[in-house]
């Protein structure tokens, strides 16, 4: 038995194995009575027997000149051959490559490669057109703990006020702050003075002091009002990003409960891909049970369910099923009964655009917001290059019996536009929300709710 297998792979004559766990590589007869004989249940030491290959003995002489060369004319031709249109949109491909070939023997890093292969590819003038990764030197990132709280200095109290905790998913201690964990007891208001004993003033702040302190065990000292100073242990966090996000939808969603005396629901959907695929049905699940719905898409990351989450969305609630212990069930599950809304912005991208347009075209209600981004034409990344690198192609255009192709490079228009400039942002304003709000209060004002049915 093979734990934390990372890949594999079978010769030819399918004689042989080649296992990959993290690092390490091992090779071993495809015969299961071969195998156990040769013992390769062993020890990772390296040797014949056990079929462990000792990496460190391996010596390799590149040429990096010679190497960009070869990754610059293979990403050209990668785009010859996968570009979604063999005319490459009139561009005369063969030109491009004496035109930009002339740079490539002029890099001096990795980095000044992948420039040349970003202009390069960018003559297309099409979106999702990558190129990352590759063998690059790194230097020694230094992890700076995160609280998932906002914190600002003040004089009255000689250290750092706590004004929002961001509360997240409580439970989850990748979607909260380390602020919310048991018997840390830190709450808005509360004054941070010290970090693992480092006193903090106006020019140091607490991240300064969490400095490699991420997942590790960090002493904080905090004041409550004029009680005495008080030292509570906390973990920061690598990325606070997710508790950060989850209080604003969890924030959009208590707002809109509030504003619409429980009547409309809130789901916001982060990308299309397996997070967001995640977030919606987890959040679907309750808020389809209002009688109207808001779905947000802004900043989405895009990805590829749009058209699963879609065909969730599209359901209508045609009838209930009633049983004598327990409230009526919609029929089908998880639908929509009453007026919908759907918000976008400039960030909905790829298939986030997608789904903008495709909400409008399905008649699932007005589309609100600014024009999304407009990038359409798909990829899908798996030439990587002799250093690992990889280049993207855009393979897959989207068309549409109204648009042609036109969303590529344009966006998708929403029926009624509403911007977010920066001064609300900057005041906690959100206008689109507050649009949508009054676009589904005109819903539920004109909407005839069906009757429920009765007792048996």
């Amino acid at each position: 038995v093979h734990a934390r297998v990372t890949g594999f792979r079978v010769a030819g004559r399918g004689e042989t194995v080649l296992l990959r766990r993290g690092d390490s590589l091992r090779v071993f007869s495809s015969d299961p009575d071969r195998a156990k004989k040769e013992a390769l249940g062993g020890s990772g030491t390296s040797a014949r027997r056990t079929g462990w290959i000792d990496l460190g003995r391996v010596r390799l002489t590149v040429d990096p000149r010679a190497e960009w060369r070869q990754i610059a004319r293979e990403a050209w031709r990668l785009m010859r051959d996968h570009f979604w249109s063999s005319e490459l949109g009139g561009v005369d491909w063969d030109a491009i490559w004496e035109r930009y070939a002339v740079y490539v023997d002029r890099v001096a890093t990795r980095g000044d490669l992948d420039d040349i292969l970003w202009l390069m590819q960018g003559e297309l003038g099409t979106s999702h057109a990558y190129a990352m990764g590759g063998d690059r030197r790194r230097g020694r990132r230094r992890q700076v703990g995160r609280l998932g709280a906002t914190l600002s200095w003040s004089e009255s109290d000689s250290g750092w006020r706590v004004d929002t905790v961001f509360q997240g998913d409580p439970g989850d201690r990748r979607r909260s702050s380390p602020l919310t964990e048991v018997g840390v007891d830190v709450q808005e208001g509360d004054v941070v003075m010290a970090v693992d004993g480092r006193r903090l003033d106006a020019q140091t702040p607490p991240a300064a002091a969490l400095i490699d302190r991420a997942e590790q065990p960090t002493w904080l000292t905090v004041r409550r009002g004029e009680g005495p100073p008080r030292e509570r242990v906390v973990y920061p966090q690598r990325d606070d990003r997710q508790a950060v996000y989850r209080h604003w939808v969890l924030r959009n969603r208590a707002r809109v409960h509030a504003a619409t005396s429980g009547r409309c629901g809130y789901v916001h959907i982060p990308d299309m891909g397996p997070s967001g695929f995640a977030h919606f049905h987890r959040d679907f699940k309750v808020e389809s049970g209002h009688e109207a719905l808001i779905v947000d898409v802004r900043a989405n990351g895009g990805g590829h369910v749009s058209q699963l989450l879609l065909d969730k969305l599209a359901r209508r609630r045609l009838g209930f099923k009633v049983q004598r212990h327990g409230e009526p069930a919609p029929y089908p599950a998880y639908s929509r009964a009453g007026p919908s809304v759907c918000i976008t912005d400039a960030f909905a991208g790829s298939d986030g655009d997608i789904f903008s347009h495709a909400w409008r075209a399905m008649g699932l209600g007005p589309l609100i917001g600014t024009r999304t981004w407009g990038g359409v034409v798909g990829i899908w990344p798996r030439q990587r290059q002799v250093d690992r690198g990889l280049v993207t192609q855009p393979e897959f255009a989207s068309w549409w019996p109204e648009l042609g192709y036109s969303m590529e490079n344009h966006g998708v228009e929403p029926d009624v536009v509403v911007p977010f400039p920066p001064e609300a942002h900057g005041a906690g304003e959100d206008p689109q929300l507050a649009r949508a709000l009054a676009l589904i209060a005109d819903g539920l004002a004109a909407w005839e709710e069906p009757p429920l049915p009765g007792s048996g």
